[in-house]
């Protein structure tokens, strides 16, 4: 997991891979989901180096950016919490709905600032595209959409991510 963290003294954004112990390092020792998944849907990179141990492909890539979407609105969640649009493994990622895959590029778009973004990145989460990409945990693993929406910060004080260090 990379969070970025505002450091007031500087007035910025740091990188900061808890795990690893590493404070502020550059974007280019790491792949944000975003640009990942629309280099994927570009057909310009190989999905199956991507995701973890017994989980490669295009379905982490999409897990991960909808992670990234509910982390950066303030409601992060564990890897096995899976969004509804990847929970079916035998699906394939590239014969999803054409109007899901819209959302999707906004959503990898405005994450590239999503200080920026931010409102309209809160927008889709809650009203357009919520039923697919809301993480919910269940012991059984199967999510289930509530008319309740979820309660968001107008700014969260971290964000994160969850790609991949190159």
């Amino acid at each position: 997991m990379i969070c970025e963290v505002w450091h007031e003294p500087e007035q910025r954004w740091l990188l900061v891979d808890p795990d690893r112990k590493m404070v502020d390092f550059s974007p280019e020792q790491f792949e944000f989901s975003g640009d990942v998944w629309l280099r994927y849907k570009d057909d310009k990179l190989n999905p199956s180096s991507y995701g973890v141990p017994e989980w490669w492909g295009a379905h982490p890539i999409l897990s991960v950016l909808c992670h990234d979407l509910a982390s950066v609105l303030g409601n992060e969640h564990v890897y096995w919490e899976q969004p509804p649009v990847t929970s079916d493994s035998s699906m394939e990622v590239k014969n999803i709905p054409s109007a899901q895959v819209i959302v999707l590029n906004e959503v990898a778009v405005l994450l590239r600032e999503p200080d920026s973004g931010f409102d309209e990145l809160r927008r889709l989460y809650l009203m357009k595209y919520r039923s697919e990409i809301t993480i919910r945990a269940s012991r059984r693993f199967c999510y289930k959409h509530t008319s309740k929406p979820p309660i968001l910060s107008s700014k969260p004080p971290t964000r994160s991510s969850s790609g991949l260090l190159r």
